[in-house]
C-alpha cells in the first residue's frame, strides 16, 4: 500500500529504501541517484545470524520483482 500510493517512481523507491527493514529486518536497501541513473541496492546485513548470508537469492529475486511490479504500477510503464 505505501508503494502504491506513491505518485512517481522515484517516490516509490524512496519509501522501499526507508521501509524494507518492515519487510525483512535482514535486509538493507540504499539508493544512490547520480545525473539519471539510479541504482538501488539490496544487501544483507552481516551483523547477527542472517539467514541472507547463507542464501539471499530467493529473498533479492522477491524484491526485486516486487520492486519491478511497484514501479510499474506507478508509472502506468
Amino acid at each position: 500500500y505505501v508503494l502504491l500510493s506513491c505518485h512517481t517512481a522515484a517516490q516509490a523507491i524512496d519509501r522501499l529504501s526507508r521501509y524494507a527493514a518492515l519487510l525483512n529486518d535482514g535486509l538493507r536497501v540504499t539508493v544512490e541517484r547520480s545525473g539519471l541513473q539510479t541504482i538501488l541496492r539490496c544487501e544483507p546485513i552481516d551483523s547477527f545470524d542472517n539467514y541472507l548470508l547463507r542464501s539471499p537469492r530467493q529473498a533479492v529475486e522477491g524484491m526485486a520483482a516486487g520492486i519491478v511490479l511497484s514501479v510499474s504500477t506507478v508509472t502506468g510503464r
